[in-house]
């Protein structure tokens, strides 16, 4: 799997990256900076976490590389709270099946 998301040089991870780096520098310069590092990417074939910390490096933002998330073991998103939430919804709005109809309840008993 991890073969499969490394095909494209890092590329899929693009906005793990923007997210991390949003907090510290805002959404449209975070953009900025990893739309810079996705071009250079495609360019150069080099793996966009390497580019992306040179361009921060370049930018003097050399103090936010501890931040990035190296792979995507790192990156659920709201993968967690998403799943809970929904089988938290599913639990409390669901109703019991009704017993089968008569014609069929002898296949049931079976």
């Amino acid at each position: 799997m991890r073969a499969n998301l490394d095909i494209d040089g890092g590329l899929v991870m693009a906005e793990s990256h923007m997210i991390t780096l949003a907090g510290p520098v805002g959404r449209e310069r975070a953009h900025d900076l990893v739309h810079e590092a996705a071009t250079r990417t495609r360019t150069t074939g080099t793996h966009l976490t390497r580019t992306l910390r040179e361009v921060l490096t370049e930018h003097s933002l050399d103090t936010l590389l501890p931040g990035l998330r190296a792979g995507p073991e790192n990156y659920l998103g709201q993968a967690h709270q998403i799943t809970e939430t929904t089988t938290r919804l599913w639990r409390t709005h669901t109703t019991p099946l009704p017993d089968p109809p008569t014609p069929l309840a002898h296949l049931a008993s079976g």
